[in-house]
């Protein structure tokens, strides 16, 4: 079957990438299987560097000016309509699992994330990949092409074949619109009617670690203009007071915005945010509940999160403060 790999090559771990790759599609698919490559990049320099990495004869580089979802969407379905493959293969971290399932959504496809094993000679193929927190193995059949999968990380093993280009072309997208996957919101500041009326909440959870993180949690959520709340194991540390608590035993929030950190989404807790209209995780586990259920998820430490967040909202509070 043809496929095409395409490759983060903006990503520090673009090297892994393409050895897992490399390595799974050799299991799955033979060393022989016709194949295209596309990686994304945003430093020159490192072009010849990035090419050897292809597991394809045909390679494509593409130019971005720096890592942005809805230009990577945008190239590939602007790619697909000119040669479509069958299969499109993405690497198994949190972006080329957002990438596989966007791209497959865009053009009226199928997706799975974190396959482990691949049957390509059957029409559909069928899949493998652990369910119920690794305990089963589950084998699923795609329906509808192109099948879109990112790989299970580290499944593959890395003993990487080498694959000699015969074929490289080049494509610049850094003047590519970057903002059309985003949207703009007003909030009022918290005010009297607590966690269940107010339109932005900020919650803590465990993740945060210590009463002393929570407190300047709660601090920069008063400056931001949020209302502040916990998740259980907050409350019952002593972290913070019981009338911040969300969830089932808690309050229900409604918000128009609901910003979670540490937080790992447990249902309890869930059931008070689930009502919010933009639900965004910070969370260092990729594989939390709630990381998984978000409308925006940011795989990092939420402090330096938090941190570029206030920075952003005082330089514009300067500037406006300026200006009048």
């Amino acid at each position: 079957m043809n496929y095409t790999v395409v490759l983060n090559g903006c990503s520090r771990t673009v090297q892994s990438q393409a050895e897992e790759m490399a390595a799974f599609i050799e299991t799955n698919l033979g060393a022989a299987a016709p194949g295209r490559c596309i990686i994304f990049y945003s430093a020159p320099e490192k072009k010849d560097e990035l090419a050897t990495l292809s597991p394809a004869e045909t390679l494509l580089l593409v130019r971005v000016q720096r890592y942005q979802p809805e230009v990577f969407l945008s190239t590939l379905a602007r790619l697909a309509q000119e040669e479509a493959a069958p299969m499109y293969l993405f690497p198994g971290d949190y972006s080329g699992s957002e990438l596989a399932v966007r791209l497959a959504c865009r053009l009226g496809g199928s997706s799975l994330t974190a396959v482990q094993k691949l049957e390509p000679a059957q029409e559909p193929p069928a899949c493998y990949k652990t369910v119920y927190s690794g305990y089963l193995q589950a084998r699923l059949t795609l329906r509808r092409k192109p099948y879109c999968l990112s790989i299970a990380r580290g499944g593959a093993g890395q003993s990487r074949r080498t694959a000699k280009v015969r074929e490289t072309a080049e494509l610049d997208m850094t003047g590519a619109a970057e903002a059309s996957f985003s949207r703009m919101l007003e909030f009022k500041e918290a005010g009297r009617g607590g966690l269940e009326e107010a339109s932005f909440v900020m919650a803590a959870g465990r993740g945060v670690d210590s009463k002393a993180k929570i407190e300047k949690f709660r601090q920069a959520a008063a400056e931001l203009g949020a209302a502040f709340g916990v998740s259980r194991p907050v409350a019952m540390n002593a972290w913070a007071p019981l009338s911040s608590l969300i969830g089932a035993s808690g309050a229900i929030t409604r918000p128009r915005l609901c910003i979670a950190a540490g937080v790992s989404g447990a249902a309890a807790f869930y059931a008070g945010i689930e009502k919010s209209e933009h639900i965004v995780a910070l969370n260092t586990d990729e594989f939390a509940p709630l990381v998984q259920a978000a409308d925006v998820a940011v795989i990092d430490d939420y402090a330096a999160v938090l941190e570029e967040l206030l920075r952003l909202i005082r330089q514009e509070r300067e500037l406006k403060a300026k200006e009048e």
